[in-house]
């Protein structure tokens, strides 16, 4: 048993990388915020725990995972490592466009109780 888990093997998120984000430029939306907004829309064939998600919004479905890592049958270490791999790589896809992985980071961020 581990972190409380009978079965650690599901004890597990993954979701594919994020590749390309597909901006086409133009003056409608500043490359960042189209970059921010991609990532909060990302959609991917998710494993969560032994739950099978296809094209999930990762965000919001990491988001939900950290509230409630319980249901999903998937620790909160577990939950909390699944946001900070998410955050790292949208970062990096921030920062390459002048933006600031923060901001992604805030959204993944659970308000206090």
């Amino acid at each position: 048993m581990r972190d409380g888990y009978h079965n650690a093997m599901s004890d597990t998120i993954h979701f594919a990388s994020i590749a390309h984000i597909p901006y086409g430029g133009g003056c409608a939306t500043e490359p960042a915020l189209f970059t921010l907004n991609y990532l909060l829309d990302y959609r991917a064939d998710m494993q969560v725990g032994g739950q099978r998600l296809p094209q999930a919004p990762v965000a919001q479905t990491l988001r939900d995972v950290l509230t409630r890592p319980e249901h999903y049958g998937v620790s909160p270490g577990t939950a909390r490592r699944a946001c900070d791999q998410f955050i790292e790589q949208g970062g990096q896809a921030l920062e390459a466009v002048g933006g600031d992985r923060a901001w992604l980071a805030k959204e993944l961020t659970l308000p206090d109780n």
